[in-house]
């Protein structure tokens, strides 16, 4: 297993997150739904790696610059 907790999830920890989620569907569904949800983990992971150790916390989370708004 990598030390992504996202990436590498065993069927049994998916099956256990989509019941917490919520996630009501057969058997079959969860068969096509397990390898699809690894892939986007997977997919996603790179995001872990971005270096954002220079990031304004508060201007990670605005949707548009305050600079943009005319506010600052």
């Amino acid at each position: 297993m990598s030390t992504d907790p996202l990436k590498d999830i065993s069927r049994e920890t998916f099956d256990a997150w989509a019941a917490h989620m919520g996630l009501e569907v057969d058997a079959e569904h969860l068969n096509k739904l397990y390898p699809e949800t690894l892939a986007l983990l997977k997919r996603m992971s790179s995001v872990h790696q971005v270096d954002v150790s220079e990031v304004d916390p508060m201007e990670s989370t605005e949707t548009v610059p305050r600079e943009m708004l005319g506010t600052d």
